[in-house]
């Protein structure tokens, strides 16, 4: 769908993954996303959420596995940062809201930029797991002052749980 900011999730990580028939094959969405962090324990530890994950890291397969997943994070986030020379890379969502994956992440970013980039910050966001929805808020305030400028329009909400103008 449409997006604000870049779309990450068909960033290629594993090209050798490459499928016709799977668009997200090998991507970073398959490969380093919560969702792929649950599909990966699922073997180990059938149904666990993202957050039940970090609550069993003190069991080594459990542990073995995050840190596997938090390699496929970084090659991602190294990517970016060397594609965009950013100066922080900011992770958001509630599996970066804990510590060993935020500072998991982080340190296997800086150990693997080039000398160059070291001086990037990896950052978890303030807002963690609201921050998508606080985002929504703005654009939907956004949307309703550009409609207000127009000639007095309101806001309704649309079937698909969107909004839209309604004159």
């Amino acid at each position: 769908g449409a997006s604000a900011g870049v779309m990450l999730g068909g960033l290629v990580l594993h090209p050798e993954l490459f499928d016709p028939a799977d668009p997200f094959a090998g991507t970073y969405e398959r490969c380093a996303s919560t969702t792929a962090l649950c599909a990966a324990m699922e073997p180990i530890v059938p149904g666990l959420t993202g957050r039940d994950i970090f609550q069993r890291l003190g069991e080594p397969a459990v542990k073995a596995v995050v840190d596997a997943w938090l390699d496929q994070v970084a090659a991602g986030l190294c990517t970016l940062i060397h594609a965009y020379n950013v100066p922080c890379a900011v992770l958001g969502g509630g599996v970066m809201e804990q510590p060993y994956a935020i500072e998991g992440a982080a340190q296997r970013v800086y150990e693997r930029l080039i000398p160059g980039f070291r001086g990037v910050k990896v950052v978890g966001a303030k807002l963690g797991n609201m921050a998508g929805r606080r985002w929504g808020w703005c654009l939907l305030l956004r949307a309703s002052r550009k409609l207000r400028n127009r000639g007095g329009a309101e806001l309704v909400s649309n079937t698909e749980g969107g909004v839209e103008g309604n004159r």
